[in-house]
């Protein structure tokens, strides 16, 4: 008997959930070895629980149902891994950090970076949240050791998170003041920044 891949309401379920979650991605997370790793897994598992529903085996069936638990697991895994959360960064953030974060192409020293960045007010103050990853060769790698932390003294200031990144951690400076705000720097030594692109160390407080 020829085996057929027979696709049932919940591997429809999953496959559906599994397109939200790569469309509502961060777009230099879902190019991280992680994800990648994961999103692969979990499109076999999703491959091999149709094709074994095709067989329509009784005999199987509870191997089926383990293998359901693995795909609901798989993109579980894959919701954190394509967001910036403790699980795709190593413990670095939190979900409750940069889960909403969003990437923007910057260029440093003539070479190209993607810049993750998210925000948040409490009070009079305004928070920025900043980490830099370069394409080595395929995948997306994290630069800065530690995230970068910017606190501003103006709940709404005028520049942009982009010119915040820029002028403030990549300046290396502690405090910069700005025409609304006054910018506070708790990001690490721009020196520690691992690159295989640029060094680092000899760029400080140049971009372009």
């Amino acid at each position: 008997m020829k085996s057929k891949l027979y696709f049932k309401k919940s591997t429809i379920v999953f496959l559906i959930l599994l397109s939200v979650l790569l469309v509502s991605a961060n777009f230099a997370m879902i190019q991280t070895e992680l994800s990648f790793f994961l999103i692969a897994i979990t499109i076999l598992l999703l491959l091999l629980i149709a094709f074994l529903d095709g067989r329509k085996l009784t005999s199987i069936r509870w191997f089926l149902k383990t293998l359901r638990i693995g795909a609901a697991l798989c993109l579980l895994m894959v919701s954190l891994s394509v967001h910036e959360t403790g699980f795709s960064t190593g413990g670095e953030v939190s979900a409750l950090q940069m889960s909403y974060s969003h990437s923007t192409a910057i260029t440093i020293g003539h070479r190209k970076f993607m810049l993750t960045e998210a925000d948040n007010m409490a009070g009079h103050t305004k928070t920025y949240f900043f980490n830099l990853y370069e394409r080595q060769p395929f995948f997306f790698h994290r630069v800065n050791p530690t995230f970068c932390f910017v606190q501003s003294t103006n709940k709404t200031p005028e520049r942009s998170p982009l010119w915040v990144f820029k002028n403030v951690v990549l300046r290396n400076h502690h405090v910069v003041f700005g025409p609304d705000t006054e910018y506070i720097n708790d990001s690490p030594d721009v020196k520690t920044f691992s690159s295989e692109q640029i060094n680092f160390q000899k760029i400080v407080g140049e971009w372009h």
